[in-house]
């Protein structure tokens, strides 16, 4: 066997081991890396008695299986079960996985699996998110571990060195998972949600609500509910305290003049969940309240004219659905719906000379004196 100068055998050694390793898996034999570490540490001393096994981290075993599967010449997978680690599927053929019984006794197809870029997305929103605490972050990607591909272990395996490298991001210490789990509870089991009361950090308030959405907005996970009015109301998930369900029946969305003014073909026939609809334009509905700022009035339409640098700054707020028309070279126009509240004049003020107001000649003069506000201040 051939060694180095040193008269140590090299590593590579160990990692025509490793392939010898691999090849011998299959669906119903995987191993995961301390299994194939113990294996290849088992052959390693029968050729090398006196020398120490060089031990493959992690990363090592994904990078390796990675480049595998890239060389087109094996067909290495994760196990269903990522926790069982790998196998070598070349053998395999279709009727044998789907024949895979669980311990349930129900025949199921192979679990799809997160891809690398679906991973990332996830993973990364999580870590920037400063209402989800690094305890929830940290149970997700355990979670996520299980579920997927082996490059995207590679980033989750990133991620948490990281963490440990640089410390924890700027996270919240409270845990949002036991209130959504309330309210969501409070949907399934109730035909007709009841409706909550609980304290609100924000503002020292405690409200009485009708719940019915959840959303996200610049980090932040959003409940969307009534306090008894015509509108809807945004409460921060990781501001709420002392949830408790009350036993009074939530007002029916339908009854809203924001559920009205949005879906005006009003059939309460096959309505689900006692009004509670999966019609309202939720989406269309928080483009509309930018940066989720609260309103007792409805939305209105907005004129803006602005640099064609912005038109993706412009659909990323309000959605493919605005008409984007060229003024001249540089210039464009567009009609938006929001309502008129703090949350859209910081939008437009953080443009500044790149963004102008055409109408309503209000909002243009109310964006003019807060500008002039700003430039007091400096």
């Amino acid at each position: 066997m051939s060694k180095s100068n040193s008269g140590k055998p090299r590593v590579f050694i160990r990692d025509l081991l490793f392939l010898d390793v691999i090849k011998a898996t299959s669906l119903s034999e995987p191993k995961n890396s301390k299994e194939i570490n113990t294996e290849l540490e088992r052959r390693w001393h029968e050729l090398f008695p006196d020398v120490p096994f060089p031990k493959m981290g992690l990363k090592t075993i994904i990078n390796h299986i990675a480049d595998m599967k890239c060389s087109g010449l094996y067909d290495i997978k994760v196990h269903q079960n990522n926790r069982l680690g790998y196998y070598n599927a070349a053998e395999e053929n279709k009727v044998a996985e789907e024949s895979l019984t669980y311990e349930t006794n129900n025949v199921e197809k192979e679990k799809i699996l997160f891809n690398v870029a679906e991973v990332i997305i996830i993973a990364t929103a999580l870590y920037r998110s400063p209402s989800v605490s690094t305890e929830t972050l940290q149970r997700i990607m355990d979670c996520l571990q299980s579920a997927v591909e082996i490059e995207g272990s590679s980033y989750l395996y990133f991620l948490n060195r990281h963490i440990n490298n640089w410390g924890i991001p700027r996270k919240t210490r409270r845990d949002i998972l036991p209130v959504i789990n309330a309210i969501w509870k409070n949907f399934l089991d109730n035909m007709i949600p009841k409706k909550l009361e609980f304290y609100y950090r924000v503002d020292e308030t405690k409200y009485i609500v009708s719940p019915y959405f959840f959303t996200w907005e610049n980090d932040e996970m959003y409940l969307i509910a009534n306090v008894d009015g015509h509108h809807l109301q945004h409460f921060k998930m990781s501001a709420i305290e002392d949830l408790s369900l009350l036993d009074k029946n939530a007002v029916p969305i339908r009854e809203l003049d924001d559920y009205i003014c949005r879906v005006p073909n009003i059939d309460f026939t096959k309505r689900d969940r006692g009004g509670l609809t999966i019609d309202f334009p939720l989406d269309k509905y928080c483009r509309e309240h930018v940066y989720m700022s609260s309103g007792d009035t409805s939305p209105i339409e907005i004129v803006i004219s602005f640099r064609g640098a912005l038109k993706d700054d412009i659909v990323t707020r309000f959605g493919t659905e605005v008409n984007i028309c060229k003024i001249d070279d540089d210039y464009y126009s567009a009609t938006i719906t929001a309502q008129e509240n703090d949350g859209l004049y910081q939008w437009l003020m953080q443009f500044g000379d790149r963004i102008r107001i055409i109408s309503p000649e209000n909002v243009r003069e109310k964006l003019k004196q807060r500008l002039l506000d700003a430039l007091k201040l400096l």
